[in-house]
């Protein structure tokens, strides 16, 4: 009597195998598993970090500003003046260009008893095209170019104060605290400012003060001024010069040719796309080194799934020798291999998704109490590549051990004790 063995059947013949070694399922079940969810963390980390470091340093349009700093100060016909950003403005792609203060830190504080510290920088004129996409919370932040004694903050550094309600502190005098140190001798000063405005975000939590007032700050830190007051806004800039001037790119394209301009006169340029260009061959470098390491580990797991498979056969000649004696053909014994493999991905693919996505959820849960912007990224094609993976170990696994089972000479495993 010859039998044809159905689909259904196969699978059924494979289940109960499984049931029968479930130590060996599990095993491999736990190997794959834990390189599928090495993989897909690795992922998740991977663009996340992506995400949102080009996030930070694009925001807005700081893509397309380019720093441009004096190399030689003592060149007086090199200083950064009026006329020098008159000559940038002329040079094909830039958008506009100011001068700007940044790199001074101070602490904030409405009552001392709750201090934060916070980076400074200028704005010089408001159509300044990354202050310009400041998305006002309350307030405003135009006035803060004229209205010297002035502070912008961003909401975090308002939280940080411990106030939530940002109409709060809109108007409200707050003190910003300086420190400046020659030799042993150090001393403070305390700036009486008024916040004209809370802002939802700055690139890196700045705080803006007027360029004038931050000007002042860096001449007092440089102990050339003994105070600060507003006597001093009048004739500040020695020579009309500034220490730093941004200039814009009116498209991405134009940034390498402007920079190449500018250097070509003698300044230093530094650009937030140069940074992320070498940070994108970095992140190549790291995504080859993160699949290499998973890689390790899912050969591992293979296998293990292969040398169970190849036991099976092994160890089930005889009962595969029935099978070829009433009529399994080649198809029908590698049929049942083929679904032990199916069977294990299955359940690898299951057991990962459910991992790796309470994983991730929680860590983003954790992560947005600081920053609101999750560092693993949770994308649906994660979860497909790292299946897809599952499933091609575990049957490329399973191929030999079953073709090998397909070819027994039922007689010969009739005879297997």
């Amino acid at each position: 009597m010859i039998v044809i063995m159905k689909l259904n059947d196969s699978f059924q013949i494979a289940l109960k195998s499984i049931e029968k070694t479930k130590i060996f399922f599990v095993t491999n079940v736990i190997s794959i598993t834990v390189a599928i969810f090495l993989i897909t963390i690795m992922l998740s980390i991977v663009y996340g970090i992506k995400t949102y470091v080009e996030k930070q340093i694009s925001e807005g349009s700081a893509i397309l500003a380019i720093e441009v700093q004096n190399n030689d100060e003592s060149n007086e016909s090199r200083l950064l003046n009026l006329e020098k950003i008159n000559n940038f403005k002329k040079i094909k792609g830039v958008a506009n260009a100011f001068p700007q203060y940044l790199g001074f830190f101070g602490y904030l504080t409405l009552n001392e008893l709750n201090k934060t510290m916070v980076s400074l920088s200028s704005i010089y004129d408001y159509y300044d095209l990354e202050k310009k996409n400041f998305q006002i919370t309350t307030g405003e932040a135009k006035s803060i170019v004229s209205k010297k004694n002035s502070i912008l903050l961003p909401e975090n550094i308002v939280r940080n104060l411990g106030i939530t309600d940002y109409n709060q502190i809109n108007n409200k005098q707050i003190y910003l605290i300086l420190n400046r140190r020659k030799g042993n001798y150090e001393e403070s000063i305390r700036l009486e400012l008024t916040v004209i405005g809370v802002v939802e975000q700055t690139r890196f939590d700045r705080c803006y003060l007027s360029f004038d007032m931050l000007h002042l700050i860096k001449e007092w830190q440089n102990w050339n001024l003994n105070n600060i007051s507003d006597s001093y806004f009048h004739n500040i800039y020695k020579n009309n010069s500034f220490p730093v001037v941004i200039v814009y790119a009116s498209h991405v394209k134009y940034i390498e040719s402007i920079q190449n301009e500018i250097q070509k006169i003698g300044y230093k340029t530094s650009s937030i796309y140069n940074l992320i260009l070498k940070y994108r061959e970095i992140n190549k470098v790291i995504v080859l080194i993160m699949v290499f390491l998973s890689g390790i580990s899912l050969f591992t797991g293979a296998i293990g799934i292969f040398n169970t498979s190849l036991a099976s056969v092994i160890r089930r000649k005889k009962e595969i020798g029935i099978y070829k004696a009433i009529g399994a053909s080649k198809s029908d014994i590698l049929s049942i291999f083929i679904w032990d493999a199916v069977i294990t991905a299955f359940v690898c693919s299951i057991m990962t998704f459910c991992i790796s996505f309470g994983f991730i959820s929680i860590i983003n849960l954790f992560l947005s109490n600081f920053n609101n912007l999750p560092l693993l990224e949770n994308k649906w094609w994660f979860y497909i590549t790292t299946d897809l993976i599952a499933f091609i170990t575990c049957l490329i696994a399973t191929a030999y051990p079953a073709s090998k089972a397909s070819k027994l000479n039922p007689i010969d495993c009739l005879k297997y004790e």
